[in-house]
């Protein structure tokens, strides 16, 4: 596999569709941070020990990687998840929930150690929505798309908490 382009640096880069952009763009600020949180997730989908999580956890991660490629390539619409896949986010979330105690506090993280690397994961899912938020307004994203950053969040949240009330 080739990873040097052989090319000098030059304080730009291209994306999947062509176009050479400053390095600095937010649209490259989002993409490495999709692509950080992709990491962090797949640390917790080697770490986790409840099978439906590990992969449903695999399943997010792909759609991370179609939604990266929706951003990298001008939002083509080749690379688009769609409503169901929102709804599934949010039924996840939901029937997590109903498994966790109600939450009268601010949470402090560090129960152990899975919960805590999920919590991280969810403060970089948290940074992915402010960029895309930021790119959003100078290149209009799929509202899909919004949705899922935002209901990714919550359901890393959700899954912290409960796998602090299983352990």
């Amino acid at each position: 596999m080739k990873v040097d382009t052989k090319q000098k640096d030059t304080g730009s880069s291209s994306l999947m569709d062509g176009a050479i952009i400053p390095k600095y763009d937010l649209r490259f600020e989002l993409l490495g941070t999709l692509d950080e949180l992709n990491s962090h997730l797949g640390l917790i989908r080697a770490t986790i020990l409840y099978a439906k999580q590990k992969i449903y956890v695999k399943t997010i991660q792909s759609l991370i990687i179609t939604v990266s490629a929706y951003i990298a390539d001008n939002h083509s619409h080749k690379y688009l998840i769609n409503d169901n896949d929102v709804t599934l986010l949010k039924d996840e979330t939901d029937e997590l929930r109903k498994l966790c105690p109600e939450i009268n506090s601010l949470i402090i993280p560090g129960e152990n150690e899975l919960a805590a690397r999920i919590d991280i994961a969810r403060t970089v899912a948290r940074r992915a929505e402010r960029f895309l938020s930021q790119v959003h307004e100078n290149y209009p994203v799929s509202n899909i798309i919004l949705r899922f950053i935002n209901c990714l969040s919550d359901y890393l949240f959700v899954m912290a908490r409960y796998i602090e009330h299983s352990d």
